[in-house]
C-alpha cells in the first residue's frame, strides 16, 4: 500500500509541477572541483531527489571504495549529505578525487561527477618581461604570465620598484598579465617587473629595462617586426579569450586579423570580435565555429608578415539524446540510447547502480554510445547511467530499467468444481489439450515451458499454478479468458501450437539461418514468430522477432565455435503459443588468429610523421609475430603498409597537412587477425611547396594592371592564408613593392602606376608556416592613354572551350582593339540555340564554367563585350558535351568472392560471401559495408531494374522477392568513397507459392442448341507463382450463399476453356473461379453473372444423357439396378413356372427316392457321378504314367492358412483339378466330393474334379427333391483315417463347392423352399468355384465343436445332387487349431451300382481336422486302384446306360 501511495504522489507531483517522470532518481547538486590553501577547509555538496522514497547519500574515493568516516579526524558527512573536510593537506591524505553515490532502496543508485580537492599554490612564471629598446612612438610589450586560471591571481606592475600608475590612453594590462605601452615616450623609460599574488602567496618576476633609440632622419624603411605574437590557446565554449599581437616597423605597419586566410570583420556592431590595446584580438563568448587558425598580419610597404596562432575550442559534453526509462520482458534484447556531443569527443561510460559495466557478448556498446543488453534477466533491473567526459567537462543522465515480473499467487487448495463448469473449462482448453497459463493471457515474456504439468479435462488450470516453475507466467485465475461464462464462444480461438520441423539451413562462424514450418493449429492468420536462442551454458536467452508470416530467420552476431540452443515461438492476436523443440547448433570454428589490437591512438609529430600507440590483442592464440600497419592517404589514394614487432610505430615521409586513415592488425603463425577500427590523423602543415598557377596580367588602363591567378594545384601543405604580390620597374632606381592579399581572393588590381611603363610582377602563396616559392617575373605594360568608351567594343578574341559530361569551361581574351574600354562580358548558351540562358560577367574576368549540362548534347555558346555605349558583336562556339563516365578509384577495393544465394522460401533468399581483404576470421571491424544488387534475371534483358540492399556484415537476407522467379545477385564492397567492382553474378530461383491473383478475363457464353450448358473462357492469372495445375470453378444461383454451398467443378490442367452442363434453362447463375498450383489455391475472380437461355427441348435430352456428370452417373446406376432386378424376377418366375411338374411325371419316376421303402427299386444312373468316377480313374492312370490332367475348369485350391481375406479372385488358375504327383486314390469321394490332393500329406489342398470338356449345364431341381431325408451315398471312414474323421455333410454341384478350414461343423437339414443365396462367412475360408448361381455352403463356429447350417440349394442344380444327411448324424469335435481335411473310404468298385461292402443303414459324414496325415509306403501300395478288364467293361456298360438316361432326361425336362 505504501508503494501505491508513492506512485500516486509521483503522478500528482508530475502533473502539478511539470516534473519529468522519466528519471526515478536524479541529482539536484553535484560536487565541484575545489582548490584551497594549505590547511584550509573544504566542502563538497551533493544532494539528490526521488519520488520513490528517501535518498541515501554515500561518498566514495577515486577508486570507488566507500569512505569510512569512523575515526577520521578530518572528514565527515553532514546531515544534508555534504562532505566536509576541516583541513586540506597533502600530508593528511585529504586531497584527491571524490564522488557521491545516491541510492533508493529497491530502485537503484546513481553516482555524481568526480570532484577534485587540491592544495592551491602559485607556480613558476611561464613568461617574464625582457629588456626592450624602441624608437619613440613605437609599441612596448612587457610579458608576465603564470600557468594558472584567470581570475585566481592578481597581477600588479612595478616601475622602478614602485607601483605603476596605469595611463589608460596608452597603457593596457592584458588578460595574460602583460603590460602593453603604445606610443612610447621618454617618461616610459625605466625598470619594470610584475608582482603576482594569490592563495595567500605572492611571486615577483625579474626586472626588464625599457630604453629608447636615437631617431635617424634618413632612417631607411624596415620590414615589420613582431614584439608580441599570438599564442595557441585552448578555450572552452562560452569563455572569452584574447590573442595578443603587436608589431613595429618603418613605416609603422598596419595590423590585419585573418581567420583561415579570410579577413575578420571587426566593424560589425554585434560582432564578437573586437580589437584591444594596440592591435590584439579579443573574442567574447567563444563558439565552436571560432576554432581555427588566426593570423596577425603586419604589413607596410616593405614587407608583409604573419604571426599565426591556433585557437582550439573545446565543447563540454551535452546530450543529443538522453537515455529513457524502459520496461522490458525477460529474454528481450534492449538498447539504451545515449548520444553525447562534445569536442573533443567525450568518452562514454555506462554504469548500473553506480558500478561500471563490464562489456561482454551480452553487454555491448553499439552505435557509438548505446548500451545493448542481450537476453534480459530479472536481475538486470536497476538504474543505468550514461556518463560522458572530456577535458571541457562531464555530464551524466540516468534511466531506470524495469523487468516485468509475474504476479505470484500463493498456493491454494484445489476446490471441487461443478461438472458443468469442468465441461465448459475443458471446452475452452481446446480439445482438452494442456496450454501454459501464460499463453492463455497472451503473455509474450516466456512462452516456453520445458516440462509442462499434465492436465486432465477435470483439472482447472488455476489449480496448477503451484506446479509451474516458470517465473514469467502471468496466469491470473480471474482473467476473463477463463471466466465462468456459459457461452462457448467466450474463449473463441486460442494461441498457436508449436512451430514444426525447426531446422538449420546455413551454419557459419558468426551467423546461422533457421527454417521452420507453421504450427499445425495456428488459431488465426496473423502469425509472427520469435526466435529464442542462447548459449548452452548461459542463462541469458535472447529473442529475435521476424516479419509476419516469415518462416525463416538469420541470427547474427554469434560467436564462433559455440553451441547455441534455438527455439521458435509463434504469436497470434491472443499471445504466444507453445515453443518448438529445441535445436542445438554449433557455429563453425574460427581460425586461431589474433583478435584486434586494443586502444589504437595516434598523434602528429611533424608535418611528415605520425606516431601510433596500441595495446596487445585480448585474444592472441599463440605468439604475435608482427603487427601490420595499414594507412591510406585521403580517399582512393591506395593503401600502404608498414610492419613492426613493437606496439608503437612512427610513420614517416608523409605528406604535410594530409589526413590519413590508419588501422592495425596482428599476425601470428596462423595468419593475420582482425584489424582495429580506423582512426583518422592529420599531419601538421608546412610552407607551400608550389607557387600559384595560371597567373595572368592585363593592363586595365594607363595607371592600373589586373592580376589573376589560381591557388597551387599541389603542395599547399596547409590552408592558404594569403598571396604576396611584388611588382617593380626594370630601372634599378625603383625598389620592388610587396602587397599581400587575402587567402580567398583570386584577383588583385595594382593602381597608381605610370603611363606606358613596363612592370614586372611575381607572386607566391603563404600559409601559417610561411611563404612558398615565387613565380617567374612576368612583364606587362600600361596604356599610354585612357581607353575610349564612346563606341561599343569589338568581339572578344581567342574563345576556347573544354567540354565535360555536364559542364563546359570557357577561356577568352579581350577584344583586339585595346583602345576601347570594356566594362563587362555577357555569355549566352543554349541547347541547339544561343542565348537561351545568359550570364553577365565582370570586365576583368577571363574564365567561366557552364554547369549542369546534359551529356552528349550540342550547345551553342555566344560571348560579347560591353561598355557604357552598349553591347559589342558576339563570338560563337559550338561545343558538344561528352559521355558521362564513372570515375574509377585510384586504388579500388577487392570485390567479394564466393557469393552464394540460398533460397529459403518463395520470397526470401539468404546471401553470404567472402571478403578476401579481411582476415581469416572474416570479421568486419572497420567502417566498410557491402552493397547488394539484385534483379529478376532475363537472358535477353540488357537493362534490368535493379534493387539495392546495404549490409554491414558478410551476409544478408532479402525478403522482397517474387515467387517462382529467377534472380541475379551481385555484391561489392564500399569503404568511404571507395568501392570495389561488382562480384560475379549468382543466379537462383525462388520457390513456388500459391497464386496471388485470380484468373483474368472470365467470360461466360451460352449456346442456343444447348440451353442447359455454358462455355467459360478465361486467361491464366497474371501472377501464377508457379505452374498452374488446375482451376476450381464455383457457380450458384444464389450469390449470397457461403462459398462452401456453391457447386464446384474441378478443372485439371492449364486449360482456359470449360463447358458446364446440366444447368437449368432461363436461370441466372453466378460464376467465379480460382487457380491452383502445387502450393495451394489463389483468390477468387470477380463474380460473373449469366442467365441461361430459355428451354428448347434439348435440356431434357441432356438430363437423360449427361447433365453435369454426377447426376447422369446416378441415373445410369438406377437404370442398371432396375434392369438387373427385373431380369432376376423374370428368371425366378420362369424357372418356378416352367420347372414345376406333377408327382407322376416322367422325371419323378426317373428320379430316385431316399425313402427306405424304395430300396428295391432300381435307381437311375447319375450321369455326373459316373463322369466323375471316370475322370478320377483316368487321373489314376495318368498319375501312374506321370502325366498331368488338364481341364478347362478353374480349380479351387484352398490357401495354406486360414486367411479370412481369401476370395475367389485370389485363386490361381490351375491346368488340372487333380495333381498326379499328389493324388492318393484311396482318398476319393465316389459321389461329388473331391479327393484330397496331398502327396506328402503335409499341406492339405482340396481341388475340384478335373474334366476334359466344358462344364455341363445345371438343371432345375424340384421341390420334392428337397424333402429327401437321407444321403444319396454312403461314406465310411477308411481304416487309415483318424477315428474322428468324417465326410462333409454339405454337397453342392462340382462347380460350386465351398471348402472351409477351421472349427468343426454340424450338418443341418432344415431347409425352407424358395429361400436361397444366404451366405455367411465364418473364420474359415470359402470360395465359390465356377461362378455358378447356385446356393452356397456357409459355416458358423459355435464353441469347440461348432455347427454348420446348410443353406438351401439352388433349384437349377442337378437332380442327382444328394440331399443333406439327417439331423441325427452325429458331429465330431474338431481340433481348434488344426487344418480340416476331408477323408473318405477308398472305393472298392469303380461303379456306384456295385454292392458296397460294410455298408451301414446310417452313414456318417464327418469332417476331420487333423494336423497332419502320415502314410507309410505299405499303406499307399495297398490303396492303389485295380485296373482289371472286368472293371473296364463295367464302366463301358455304365457309360451306355448313362447316355440313354441323359437322352430321356433331356426329352422329359424340356417338354414344357
Amino acid at each position: 500500500m505504501d508503494y501505491l501511495h508513492r506512485i500516486i504522489i509521483l503522478l500528482l507531483s508530475g502533473v502539478a509541477g511539470g516534473v519529468s517522470l522519466t528519471s526515478a532518481l536524479h541529482f539536484k547538486v553535484e560536487p565541484e572541483d575545489t582548490a584551497v590553501e594549505e590547511g584550509g577547509p573544504a566542502r563538497l555538496d551533493c544532494s539528490a531527489s526521488s519520488a520513490f522514497g528517501p535518498v541515501t547519500i554515500q561518498w566514495r574515493s577515486e577508486d570507488g571504495q566507500p569512505i569510512n568516516f569512523i575515526g577520521d579526524g578530518y572528514r565527515s558527512q553532514l546531515a544534508n549529505g555534504s562532505l566536509d573536510i576541516t583541513s586540506v593537506s597533502n600530508n593528511a591524505d585529504t586531497t584527491g578525487k571524490y564522488q557521491c553515490l545516491a541510492s533508493v532502496d529497491n530502485i537503484g543508485a546513481i553516482v555524481s561527477r568526480v570532484a577534485e580537492i587540491k592544495v592551491a599554490t602559485l607556480p613558476e612564471f611561464r613568461e617574464e618581461p625582457h629588456d626592450t629598446m624602441l624608437y619613440l612612438g613605437q609599441i612596448a610589450y612587457l610579458a608576465c604570465a603564470l600557468p594558472v586560471e584567470k581570475g585566481r591571481v592578481r597581477v600588479q606592475w612595478l616601475k622602478d620598484e614602485h607601483p605603476l600608475i596605469i595611463d589608460d590612453s596608452r597603457m593596457t594590462l592584458m588578460p595574460s598579465g602583460a603590460l602593453e605601452i603604445d606610443d612610447v615616450r621618454t617618461q616610459d623609460v625605466g625598470s619594470y617587473r610584475c608582482n603576482v599574488s594569490g592563495y595567500g602567496q605572492s611571486r615577483l618576476s625579474g626586472k626588464a629595462q625599457l630604453s629608447l633609440l636615437t631617431s635617424d632622419l634618413d632612417q631607411a624603411p624596415t620590414a615589420p617586426i613582431f614584439v608580441a605574437k599570438p599564442q595557441q590557446q585552448v578555450a572552452v565554449e562560452g569563455s572569452t579569450i584574447t590573442l595578443e599581437c603587436a608589431a613595429n616597423g618603418y613605416p609603422k605597419p598596419s595590423i590585419l586579423w585573418l581567420k583561415d586566410g579570410v579577413i575578420v570583420d571587426l566593424a560589425t556592431l554585434d560582432s564578437r570580435y573586437r580589437e584591444v590595446a594596440a592591435s590584439s584580438l579579443m573574442i567574447t563568448d567563444v563558439m565552436e565555429e571560432d576554432n581555427g587558425s588566426y593570423q596577425c598580419r603586419a604589413e607596410n610597404r616593405v614587407e608583409t608578415l604573419d604571426a599565426v596562432a591556433e585557437l582550439i575550442v573545446q565543447v563540454p559534453p551535452r546530450f543529443v539524446k538522453r537515455p529513457e526509462d524502459k520496461v522490458a520482458n525477460k529474454n528481450q534484447d534492449l538498447e539504451f540510447e545515449c548520444e553525447i556531443y562534445g569536442k573533443p569527443e567525450p568518452r562514454v561510460t555506462w554504469l548500473k547502480n553506480g558500478e561500471i559495466i563490464t562489456l561482454s557478448e551480452y553487454w555491448q556498446i553499439v552505435n557509438s554510445n548505446n548500451l545493448r543488453i542481450n537476453g534480459l534477466l530479472a536481475i538486470d533491473a536497476g538504474i543505468f547511467q550514461c556518463v560522458g567526459v572530456n577535458p571541457a567537462g562531464s555530464i551524466q543522465a540516468a534511466a531506470r530499467l524495469t523487468i516485468n515480473m509475474p504476479k505470484k499467487n500463493p498456493p491454494k487448495t484445489t476446490t471441487p468444481k461443478s461438472p458443468m463448469k469442468k465441461k465448459k473449462l475443458s471446452h475452452r482448453l481446446y480439445n482438452n489439450t494442456w496450454q501454459h497459463p501464460s499463453t492463455l493471457l497472451g503473455h509474450t515474456l516466456s512462452a516456453f515451458t520445458p516440462n509442462p504439468p499434465s492436465m486432465t479435462p477435470q483439472d482447472d488450470p488455476s489449480d496448477l499454478q503451484r506446479e509451474i516453475d516458470d517465473p514469467n507466467s502471468l496466469y491470473d485465475p480471474a482473467s476473463h479468458f477463463l471466466d465462468d461464462s456459459d457461452d462457448p464462444e467466450a474463449a473463441d480461438g486460442g494461441v498457436p501450437s508449436a512451430p514444426r520441423n525447426l531446422s538449420v539451413v546455413i551454419v557459419k562462424t558468426r551467423f546461422v539461418t533457421l527454417r521452420w514450418e507453421s504450427p499445425a493449429n495456428p488459431n488465426g492468420d496473423a502469425l509472427t514468430y520469435n526466435v529464442y536462442y542462447k548459449q548452452d551454458d548461459s542463462q541469458r536467452e535472447r529473442v529475435q522477432n521476424t516479419a509476419p508470416g516469415q518462416l525463416d530467420a538469420v541470427v547474427r552476431s554469434l560467436q564462433p565455435g559455440v553451441t547455441y540452443e534455438f527455439r521458435v515461438v509463434a504469436h497470434n492476436l491472443r499471445g504466444a503459443g507453445a515453443s518448438s523443440e529445441t535445436l542445438r547448433v554449433t557455429t563453425h570454428s574460427e581460425a586461431d588468429v589474433p583478435g584486434p589490437p586494443l586502444n589504437l591512438e595516434g598523434f602528429a609529430t611533424s608535418s611528415t610523421s605520425i606516431k601510433l600507440v596500441w595495446m596487445e590483442p585480448k585474444v592472441i592464440n599463440g605468439r604475435i609475430s608482427k603487427y601490420v600497419i595499414t594507412y591510406m592517404e585521403g580517399e582512393g589514394q591506395g593503401e600502404r603498409t608498414r610492419e613492426t614487432t613493437s606496439i608503437t610505430h612512427e610513420l614517416i615521409n608523409l605528406v604535410p597537412y594530409t589526413e590519413y586513415s590508419i588501422w592495425v592488425h596482428a599476425v601470428n603463425e596462423n595468419g593475420p587477425g582482425a584489424s582495429t577500427g580506423e582512426i583518422s590523423m592529420r599531419t601538421y602543415s608546412a610552407p607551400p611547396t608550389q607557387p600559384p598557377h595560371n597567373v595572368t596580367l592585363e593592363a586595365a588602363s594607363s595607371s592600373s594592371i589586373i592580376i589573376r591567378w589560381e591557388p597551387p594545384l599541389e603542395g599547399r601543405n596547409g590552408i592558404i592564408t594569403g598571396y604576396k604580390i611584388q611588382h617593380k620597374r626594370l630601372e634599378k632606381r625603383y625598389h620592388s613593392i610587396t602587397i599581400t592579399t587575402e587567402g580567398n581572393t583570386r584577383l588583385h588590381v595594382l593602381t597608381g602606376l605610370m603611363r606606358r611603363a613596363v612592370y614586372h610582377i611575381r607572386m607566391c602563396a603563404l600559409n601559417v608556416n610561411g611563404t612558398g616559392p615565387w613565380t617567374e617575373w612576368l612583364p606587362v605594360e600600361t596604356y599610354e592613354n585612357d581607353l575610349d568608351e564612346s563606341v561599343v567594343p569589338s568581339a572578344p578574341s581567342d574563345l576556347r572551350s573544354k567540354a565535360m559530361a555536364d559542364s563546359i569551361s570557357l577561356l577568352w581574351s579581350p577584344p583586339k582593339d585595346d583602345g576601347i574600354k570594356v566594362r563587362g562580358y555577357i555569355v549566352g548558351w543554349g541547347k541547339g540555340f544561343p542565348d537561351v540562358y545568359t550570364q553577365p560577367l565582370d570586365g576583368k574576368q577571363r574564365f567561366f564554367s557552364l554547369e549542369n549540362l546534359e551529356p552528349l548534347s550540342e550547345y551553342v555558346i555566344s560571348l560579347r563585350a560591353t561598355n557604357e555605349a552598349g553591347e559589342g558583336p558576339p563570338i560563337y562556339a559550338n561545343v558538344r558535351t561528352t559521355e558521362k563516365s564513372v570515375q574509377e578509384s585510384v586504388a579500388p577495393l577487392i570485390p567479394p568472392v564466393g557469393l552464394k544465394a540460398i533460397v529459403l522460401s518463395a520470397n526470401t533468399v539468404v546471401l553470404y560471401w567472402i571478403d578476401n581483404s579481411l582476415s581469416k576470421s572474416q570479421y568486419v571491424t572497420d567502417n566498410r559495408h557491402y552493397e547488394v544488387r539484385y534483379a529478376p534475371y532475363h537472358p535477353m534483358s540488357y537493362n534490368p531494374k535493379y534493387k539495392y540492399f546495404n549490409a554491414s556484415d558478410l551476409n544478408c537476407m532479402i525478403d522482397d522477392l517474387k515467387p517462382n522467379m529467377q534472380y541475379q545477385f551481385t555484391v561489392r564492397t564500399v569503404k568511404g568513397k571507395r568501392q570495389s567492382p561488382w562480384s560475379m553474378i549468382v543466379l537462383n530461383q525462388t520457390q513456388e507459392a500459391a497464386p496471388t491473383t485470380s484468373p483474368r478475363d472470365l467470360v461466360v457464353q451460352g449456346s442456343e442448341e444447348r440451353p442447359s450448358s455454358v462455355v467459360l473462357k478465361w486467361q491464366p492469372p497474371k501472377q501464377p507463382n508457379g505452374q498452374i495445375i488446375g482451376y476450381i470453378l464455383s457457380y450458384s444461383t444464389d450469390n449470397t450463399k457461403r462459398d462452401r454451398d456453391w457447386l464446384v467443378d474441378g478443372i485439371v490442367g492449364n486449360r482456359t476453356e470449360y463447358v458446364v452442363k446440366g444447368l437449368r434453362p432461363g436461370t441466372t447463375y453466378y460464376f467465379k473461379m480460382q487457380a491452383r498450383n502445387l502450393k495451394g489455391y489463389g483468390p477468387f475472380s470477380s463474380t460473373i453473372t449469366f442467365k441461361t437461355l430459355p428451354s428448347n427441348g434439348m435440356d431434357y435430352y441432356d438430363e437423360l444423357h449427361d447433365r453435369d456428370g454426377k447426376q447422369s452417373t446416378v441415373f445410369i446406376y438406377v437404370i442398371v439396378g432396375c434392369t438387373m432386378m427385373l431380369l432376376t424376377v423374370i428368371a425366378i418366375v420362369v424357372g418356378f413356372v416352367c420347372c414345376r411338374r406333377s408327382p407322376d411325371s416322367p422325371d419323378r419316376k426317373k428320379g430316385y427316392m431316399k425313402d427306405p421303402a424304395q430300396k428295391t427299386s432300381i435307381k437311375p444312373p447319375d450321369l455326373w457321378i459316373h463322369h466323375d468316377q471316370m475322370e478320377l480313374k483316368a487321373l489314376e492312370k495318368s498319375s501312374m504314367n506321370g502325366e498331368a490332367c488338364t481341364s478347362g475348369v478353374v480349380s479351387n485350391t484352398l490357401p495354406r492358412s486360414g486367411n479370412s481375406d481369401y476370395n475367389q479372385e485370389n485363386v490361381p488358375v490351375n491346368s488340372s483339378s487333380l495333381d498326379k504327383r499328389t493324388y492318393v486314390p484311396s482318398y476319393m469321394a465316389i459321389a461329388t466330393a473331391t479327393p484330397i490332393v496331398n502327396g506328402s500329406m503335409s499341406q492339405p489342398t482340396i481341388h475340384n474334379s478335373c474334366t476334359d470338356g466344358p462344364t455341363r449345364p445345371t438343371y432345375p431341381r424340384t421341390v420334392a427333391q428337397y424333402s429327401l431325408n437321407r444321403a444319396h451315398i454312403t461314406l465310411e471312414p477308411t481304416p487309415e483315417s483318424s477315428p474322428d474323421s468324417s465326410m462333409p455333410s454339405a454337397y453342392d454341384q462340382l462347380s460350386s463347392l465351398n471348402y472351409s478350414t477351421g472349427p468343426s461343423y454340424t450338418a443341418n437339414s432344415n431347409y425352407a423352399p424358395g429361400h436361397y443365396g444366404g451366405r455367411e462367412q465364418s473364420s474359415g475360408v470359402s470360395g465359390n468355384v465356377g461362378g455358378t448361381v447356385g446356393g452356397t455352403c456357409t459355416s458358423s463356429s459355435t464353441g469347440d465343436s461348432g455347427s454348420v447350417k446348410r443353406l438351401q440349394g439352388h433349384p437349377l442344380k442337378s437332380f442327382s445332387v444328394p440331399a443333406p444327411p439327417p439331423q441325427s448324424a452325429p458331429s465330431t469335435p474338431q481340433q481348434k487349431h488344426g487344418i480340416s481335411q476331408v477323408t473318405v473310404r477308398p472305393s472298392i468298385s469303380g461303379s456306384p451300382y456295385k454292392k458296397q461292402q460294410g455298408a451301414t443303414s446310417q452313414l456318417k459324414n464327418r469332417l476331420t481336422s487333423v494336423s497332419s496325415a502320415s502314410h507309410t509306403p505299405e499303406e499307399i501300395e495297398r490303396l492303389k486302384p485295380s485296373y482289371s478288364t472286368e472293371e473296364l467293361n463295367q464302366e463301358m456298360a455304365n457309360l451306355e446306360g448313362l447316355m440313354k438316361d441323359l437322352n430321356a432326361i433331356t426329352a422329359s425336362e424340356f417338354e414344357c
